[in-house]
């Protein structure tokens, strides 16, 4: 009886692990699809380490932020403009970027798109929103924020949402950058997509 017990436990475990290996090679896999490997925010001379404050704003494999001293709770170098060079690893290659105070640090997901990570309570605001393709783009911030409820948005990145079609026969894009919690995020979808932020 004892024989066949520990048979049947091992035989349960096997098909547990069979079951469950895809998973996380699946993971292990898509871990290293991007991934931050350093980050320093300053001038010459003076930078500060902000690796980890960056890796926050990662969302499934992906990153659409502006580089300033509130989303990073920095400010090496107060009245001077400063710049952020990153180390990252995207599939096999490493790639190192020095991006000015001001500009934005994007890399798109497996889709090429972007949803944001996991905010907590705090005000939903819509700061700017474009839509459009081909160089004809239209503004939609307000659009946009008639779509917030109790400060979290669900919206179908679509023509009948966003005030019509700005380039017929073109597949437009949306480019939102919005304030959640104090912090700044961008993002940057195709239509058909969804803009989700949620608490």
């Amino acid at each position: 009886m004892k024989g066949i017990t520990q048979k049947t436990v091992c035989l349960l475990t096997a098909s547990i692990f069979a079951l469950l290996l895809p998973l996380f090679v699946s993971f292990s896999w898509a871990e290293e699809d991007f991934h931050i490997i350093s980050a320093r925010y300053g001038v010459p001379g003076n930078y500060w380490d902000v690796t980890e404050t960056l890796k926050g704003f990662m969302s499934d494999h992906a990153i659409s932020m502006q580089v300033t001293n509130r989303n990073l709770d920095a400010d090496p170098a107060p009245g001077r403009e400063k710049e952020m060079v990153v180390v990252y690893k995207n599939h096999d290659a490493k790639v190192e970027l020095r991006i000015p105070e001001g500009g934005w640090f994007v890399v798109p997901g497996p889709e090429a798109g972007y949803q944001p990570p996991h905010h907590g309570a705090g005000k939903l605001e819509i700061i700017r929103a474009l839509y459009g393709a081909v160089g004809k783009y239209r503004i939609v911030t307000g659009d946009v924020q008639n779509h917030v409820r109790n400060d979290n948005i669900n919206m179908l990145v679509s023509n009948e949402n966003l005030g019509g079609d700005p380039s017929p026969n073109h597949e437009k894009e949306f480019i939102v950058v919005y304030r959640k919690q104090g912090r700044e995020y961008g993002a940057h979808l195709h239509e058909g997509s969804w803009f989700i932020v949620t608490d």
